[in-house]
């Protein structure tokens, strides 16, 4: 095996700084037809179809992404309103004299509380 450096074959196609060619962002395009772009000393290398593609899976990305958000949101509006149902139970409890009704709204407000961490 040769111990002598391959020659770039890489075609040049755009610098981002042309007095800076070493480090700057730039495209070339490989003998076997692929682009590649370079951007902070990584290379990434693909098929123009490869490249079209990822529009189409950072569109999937951000689909889902926005819907995990909408997810997250409505615990987060469950969660809020448990929470208000088991502050109101607390100031309830202690002006109720009622040990039968007491002993109901604790139940209650266990449930709840079960409620509440399971939603998390």
């Amino acid at each position: 095996m040769s111990e002598l450096p391959k020659e770039n074959t890489d075609i040049h196609l755009f610098y981002e700084d042309e007095n800076d060619e070493g480090y700057s962002p730039s495209c070339h395009m490989t003998t076997d037809r692929r682009l590649g772009i370079q951007v902070g000393g990584f290379v990434s290398v693909r098929s123009l179809r490869e490249w079209k593609a990822l529009e189409s899976e950072l569109k999937e990305s951000n689909e889902c992404l926005d819907t995990s958000i909408e997810q997250n949101n409505v615990l987060i509006y469950q969660t809020t309103q448990l929470q208000k149902q088991v502050e109101a139970l607390n100031r309830e409890i202690p002006k109720n004299p009622d040990i039968m009704n007491r002993e109901a709204l604790i139940v209650r407000m266990k449930n709840l509380r079960n409620l509440i961490n399971q939603s998390k």
